[in-house]
């Protein structure tokens, strides 16, 4: 069947008519939405079926029932960051332990990150289209799609994460300082500790990136103040209970030491030991057993040097592999062979566009230290496919900068075309 002419000319507006920012993210939310949910739906998750989805649960339940964040009813426990146990006490109090209810809160925090990550991706770029297309990377990525059916914490990370990133980027990019930017992302970072204390040590990473690309010691230590006080701020009460309750200052959770030696041990293969294979440390306090399994990596790997960076490449491969657990081994899939070559597929697209970002590095280093913070960590303790999706969202920008580029080149009219929107829209 021959096209008339005038159907040509509306086919080809179509990528025009998604350039609307209003167009652009309406369609984005309905696809998010329907996926996501959808998925979850289809799944019906009601039992649990891994690891840390049992401790989640376990420390919500006590919570609910004993009024303590606890593994054992009366005895405290810090192994665990709060918050989102207390989410899923909260929710459990109010429709009943139901694992479905709690996926399809995630599912809607998907659609939310979806939408977050657009938004950053066409204020990085100018481009609505870079930006709706990271965002539906993120909708259908199927590593986090599956997680978002589990009782995980990285669905609401992953808001937290790209909502500070996205005000961080919004205040380095505007005309003059806008400081309530800079001390709302201070409260999502704090937010961002009581749900995985990764980023604890980030603002110095953070300062740096604000002294390289503004270059004015004062905006540098401005930032870093307005930054810093509301994230301790948000984490304030917490340490205190931990103090209370342990006698030591611990701004969220001890686990550091445990997961250096899981991580680092002779016949170690990238990933982590399981806990019950590891020494109990009878009759100490979880800061003591910490410290004690901190002593123990740190031993094994003074004494084992070559062994220790022979064992980073196979660290490596397991956060960037869509197929690997920490401790269980690769999961057997149907789809094993699909998800491995997408998933190279996809990071060679984020390298290019990684390269494409370069050209105004001092700008995206925010994005480039993002991404090479949680790799050093895995590098130093152990890989595994759920720690690799802290990469996910800046691989996506990445890979959609790609896309465009590449459409740019192969279909020249539709990307100039494109260009011309977005950018319109940008400086509107």
């Amino acid at each position: 069947m021959v096209r008339s002419p005038q159907d040509r000319t509306s086919a080809s507006d179509l990528p025009t008519l998604l350039a609307d920012p209003r167009i652009a993210y309406g369609f984005l939310a309905v696809v998010a939405l329907v996926v996501r949910v959808g998925y979850v739906l289809v799944v019906n998750r009601t039992t649990l079926e891994w690891g840390d989805e049992f401790t989640y649960d376990q420390l919500a339940t006590n919570l609910l029932t004993h009024g303590c964040f606890c593994f054992v009813p009366g005895v405290a426990t810090v192994w665990r960051a709060p918050l989102y146990p207390a989410i899923l006490a909260m929710l459990y109090a109010t429709v009943g332990r139901s694992f479905l209810w709690v996926t399809i809160l995630q599912a809607l925090s998907g659609v939310t990150g979806s939408l977050l990550l657009a938004a950053l991706g066409q204020l990085m770029t100018g481009s609505v289209r870079v930006g709706i297309l990271a965002g539906l990377m993120f909708v259908v990525h199927p590593v986090v799609l599956f997680a978002s059916g589990l009782l995980y914490t990285e669905t609401f990370y992953f808001v937290i994460l790209l909502a500070m990133t996205y005000l961080w980027f919004r205040w380095m990019k505007a005309q003059l300082p806008r400081w309530w930017m800079v001390a709302l992302g201070g409260i999502l970072l704090g937010l961002s500790l009581l749900m995985k204390p990764n980023l604890l040590y980030f603002p110095v990473l953070l300062a740096g990136w604000v002294w390289i690309a503004k270059r004015s010691a004062r905006l540098t230590i401005q930032f870093t103040l307005i930054t810093v006080v509301p994230m301790l701020a948000v984490i304030a009460p917490w340490a205190i209970r931990n103090y209370l309750e342990f006698g030591e200052i611990i701004p969220v959770s001890v686990n550091t030491g445990l997961n250096l030696a899981q991580g680092n041990y002779t016949g170690a293969d990238g990933g982590a030991l399981v806990v019950d294979q590891m020494p109990a440390f009878e009759g100490l306090s979880e800061p003591e057993r910490d410290r004690a399994y901190q002593k123990l990596g740190a031993d094994w790997i003074r004494a084992h040097p070559q062994e220790f960076i022979a064992l980073i490449p196979l660290k490596l491969y397991k956060f960037f592999s869509p197929l690997e657990t920490s401790n269980r081994g690769s999961m057997a899939v149907r789809l094993a062979v699909p998800l491995l070559v997408g998933a190279v597929l996809f990071y060679l697209l984020g390298v290019f566009g990684f390269i494409r970002t370069l050209r105004d590095w001092r700008l995206w280093l925010l994005m480039y230290l993002l991404v090479a913070y949680p790799v050093v960590i895995a590098m130093v303790f152990y890989g595994g496919t759920r720690y690799g999706m802290a990469v996910l969202p800046q691989f996506m920008l990445f890979a959609a900068i790609a896309i465009e580029a590449l459409l740019a080149r192969f279909w020249p009219n539709r990307g100039t075309s494109q260009h011309a929107v977005s950018n319109r829209a940008t400086r509107n």
